[in-house]
């Protein structure tokens, strides 16, 4: 199983970082693009926050809502999203919605051990859960000063995942080793923040009950 998740791991993360390459790529390009463009002292930052923009998220958080705290983190909870910015009308705040989808993963491993004295004999045994997530999420984001984002969003998202659970006890019942857990629905609702400190590239930070308790990574805007 250990070798499954680290595989299904440095997949996901070649797959990333593949994604990020074409990303910054496409910044590149773009940058290349706009050198014929009068140049400017400073980038407006309103035109992160612009009907039609596509922003995607690469993060990795810190702890997760769906293991218990004292499970140890084996790979970090990894997401990569997305927001379509629509404009709403009349609003006084002059916010946009974002409208997109997250998928991410993440596994955390418990271990204990029993001890006889009597028998001078010592079990051990060890929890893994590795747990998968795709949904749909909603944002709601304001402009709150030059160059920072401020957003409210909610989920609602499909966890599947395995919990595995393994022994060298003698008497171990294997029927126990792996239960798939599959479809489970979620809702989730989070807080984050978006700094811009180029035209297309920013840093974000969330908080609340997403794929993780704390996710923070880059955010590309096209």
């Amino acid at each position: 199983m250990a070798q499954k998740v680290y595989k299904i791991f440095f997949i996901t993360m070649k797959n990333a970082i593949l994604i990020m390459i074409a990303l910054v790529s496409f910044e590149n390009a773009w940058a290349q693009k706009k050198k014929t463009e009068p140049l400017k002292s400073d980038f407006q930052s309103e035109q992160w926050l612009k009907n039609g923009n596509f922003l995607v998220n690469v993060g990795i958080g810190l702890g997760s809502p769906y293991y218990p705290s004292y499970y140890g983190t084996l790979i970090p909870p990894f997401s990569l999203s997305a927001d379509y910015l629509i404009s709403i009308p009349n609003d006084p705040l002059k916010g946009k919605l974002g409208i997109g989808g997250l998928i991410g993963f993440g596994s955390a491993r418990y271990r204990s051990a029993f001890f006889n004295p009597s028998g001078n004999v010592r079990y051990n045994y060890t929890w893994t859960y590795t747990y998968f997530l795709v949904g749909a999420r909603a944002n709601y984001h304001i402009l709150m000063a030059k160059k920072v984002d401020l957003y409210l969003g909610i989920m609602a998202a499909l966890r599947f995942g395995t919990h595995r659970f393994s022994s060298d006890f003698d008497g171990f019942n294997r029927a126990w080793a792996t239960t798939p857990h599959t479809g489970w629905f979620l809702p989730g609702v989070y807080i984050g923040c978006r700094y811009f400190f180029t035209n297309n590239i920013a840093v974000f930070g969330e908080l609340g009950y997403n794929v993780s308790w704390l996710t923070g990574g880059i955010s590309f805007k096209f």
